[in-house]
């Protein structure tokens, strides 16, 4: 019997590793790329979008030539995309950009791109283990969290795709692991602890800036739990807040970049619940998904109901679960689980920067919300259950019927080659990078679909907006009338004008299909 405990654990772990290898990586690169992924790819190649030439027609190769990898690139070339053409902290990129050059190719690919989060998203199974046993002193309360992670509907979303948010939960997993060992240990910690959680915190908040807020929500934990400060927590307390005022230069110029305003709603207060109801569905999706997306709206109502009222069914053992808690576990999570939250909700209503929504923000609570999960139903019954809603929503997402891509391309590309048999210009209104990328989707599925088709590729237009003029509109209207016959020219996302006046050409007035991430138009020539 004691042979057989020795080997349980071991067992069960390679279970859960497994199953969440085999659910991170199914169909890694099946998915279109959209907007931020091929940001990551570019920026960590050390290229720059600001070559793309601008008010003049492009080839699909001149489109796609920042995906190209370029040999003298360096990791200093990473850093300096980063500070001038973005809004991100370098290490996910630098680690990227080390992790490419094991995929030569002449254009970086979806898989290799999106492999480095799958791995780090397989690596944080293991990590929720070792954060369950330390918080709760029990290897069953670590096996729940460690089997959670594998199945998490969420944490296969973030895994699979190509952005910093898989290195940044594997963070946030280690810095609660030091602090669940800070509120149990009634003595100094060890100086080689204090010293990880410093060197922890400071790799994360140059992961991604958000990182803050769980650094922020610790705090609260431990001015709440105050009879466990001591003379090292204070320094690991002093130490990271220096890795963090390093940052403030960069910070500075965060709020007013043209890349970050979406989050912010001038009609906000019109609408003022819906992030609650946003928060109680990423919430949902951590644990438990069925189909909500590519599904008919019956399907995606009737899938809400089911996980909602399995969710209720499951209350009661949460609650009772709770309770059993050690107490000093509890209070710390439930104390950082909160405070990330009401930190959320603060800079929400308080500054109208909508951080829920988006899914992927809520990064900041995952872990901490799936350790308490898995203290709570560790060894009971329902954890069967559970695990089995688990594995159901995290197979509604990799089979695309969950957390789709925000950029269709897959879809919009199909339709452009049905309905053009001439030569095709894609035009969009260039304001940032951000409409390079979304042309940049365009081209990247039209390349992968190619064998499917010998037909021409489609040529590109950004046509730059000056602020306060109908640059766009006017830079269209001229490369339209200097442009050979026939061809058919689709708009896409050409804000503000949607519908641009194009003298020369009919617009196209078929019914088609709404599509996620473009609003076209088309006009035959």
């Amino acid at each position: 019997m004691l042979k057989l405990d020795r080997w349980v654990h071991p067992a069960l772990m390679l279970l859960w590793i497994s199953l969440g290898t085999v659910l991170r990586f199914a169909y890694l690169d099946a998915k279109p790329l959209w907007n931020d992924e091929l940001a990551t790819m570019v920026f960590s190649l050390g290229n720059s979008l600001r070559t793309i030439p601008l008010d003049q027609p492009i080839a699909l190769d001149t489109l796609l030539a920042p995906l190209q990898p370029n040999p003298i690139h360096g990791l200093s070339d990473v850093a300096d995309r980063l500070l001038t053409e973005s809004t991100h902290p370098p290490v996910y990129f630098i680690l990227t950009h080390l992790w490419l050059k094991l995929f030569p190719g002449d254009l970086a690919s979806a898989w290799a791109a999106r492999s480095l989060s799958a791995l780090l998203g397989v690596m944080a199974i293991p990590a929720m283990f070792g954060l369950g046993w330390l918080g709760f002193r029990s290897r069953w309360a670590g096996q729940s969290a460690a089997a959670l992670m594998a199945v998490s509907p969420y944490g296969i979303y973030l895994a699979q795709e190509a952005r910093h948010y898989t290195l940044a939960v594997l963070l946030i997993i280690a810095s609660l692991s030091c602090l669940m060992v800070a509120v149990r240990s009634p003595v100094s910690l060890p100086l080689w602890l204090c010293l990880a959680w410093v060197g922890i915190n400071g790799l994360g908040v140059a992961t991604h800036y958000f990182f803050v807020l769980v650094l922020m929500a610790e705090a609260v934990a431990l001015i709440a739990l105050w009879g466990y400060w001591n003379k090292r927590l204070y320094g690991v307390a002093i130490a990271t807040v220096l890795s963090i005022l390093i940052w403030l230069p960069v910070w500075r110029s965060v709020p007013e970049n043209e890349l970050t305003q979406w989050i912010y709603d001038k009609d906000f207060l019109s609408n003022g619940i819906a992030p609650l109801g946003r928060l109680a569905a990423w919430m949902l999706s951590m644990v438990a998904m069925l189909p909500v997306e590519g599904v008919p709206v019956g399907v995606a109502i009737a899938s809400a109901v089911a996980v909602v009222a399995a969710m209720l069914g499951l209350w009661p053992t949460l609650l009772r679960g709770l309770k059993l808690m050690p107490d000093r576990s509890r209070s710390a999570l439930l104390t950082v689980w909160l405070a990330a939250i009401a930190l959320m909700l603060c800079v929400t209503y308080g500054f109208q920067a909508d951080l829920t929504i988006a899914a992927r923000y809520q990064f900041i609570y995952f872990p901490g919300l799936l350790a308490l999960i898995a203290g709570a139903f560790a060894r009971t019954p329902q954890l069967k259950a559970l695990l089995f809603l688990g594995l159901l929503g995290s197979l509604t997402v990799v089979t695309n019927y969950g957390y789709q891509k925000s950029d269709r391309a897959d879809q919009l590309i199909p339709i452009i080659r049905a309905a053009s048999a001439v030569p095709v210009l894609i035009a969009t209104a260039h304001q940032t990078h951000e409409q390079t990328r979304e042309l940049m989707g365009l081209a990247v599925e039209y390349r992968r679909q190619s064998p499917l088709s010998g037909s021409e590729p489609p040529q590109f237009l950004l046509a730059h907006l000056q602020p306060d003029s109908n640059s766009a509109v006017e830079m269209l209207q001229d490369v339209v009338a200097r442009s050979p016959r026939p061809f058919d020219l689709w708009t896409v996302n050409f804000l503000p004008t949607v519908q641009p006046v194009v003298p020369t050409c009919r617009l196209d007035t078929g019914d088609r299909p709404l599509m996620h991430g473009y609003d076209y138009r088309l006009y035959h020539c």
